[in-house]
């Protein structure tokens, strides 16, 4: 079995951004997360597990706040190997 953490983080130009990340593997919804929003850039992780060799596809979108307007990581391949 393998796990492979994910980490997202967004930058703010002054107060730390606030609001979710939704993760996507291979293109469906993964899990919401809200960003820490104590620091900046904020985080929010996700794990995703493999029980066998295999590899798919992960993107981040940040929601936005009354700050700032939301966004997208681009696609990123994991995997078991």
């Amino acid at each position: 079995v393998e796990t492979i953490t994910v980490t997202a983080s967004v930058f703010g130009s002054g107060l730390p951004p606030t609001g979710f990340i939704q993760f996507f593997f291979n293109g469906a919804p993964w899990q919401q997360v809200p960003l820490n929003g104590i620091s900046n850039p904020s985080q929010a992780f996700t794990s995703f597990f493999f029980s066998t060799t295999g590899s798919g596809t992960v993107e981040a979108v940040y929601s936005g706040d009354a700050n700032y307007s939301g966004a997208s990581s681009g696609i990123l391949t994991i995997g078991a190997f």
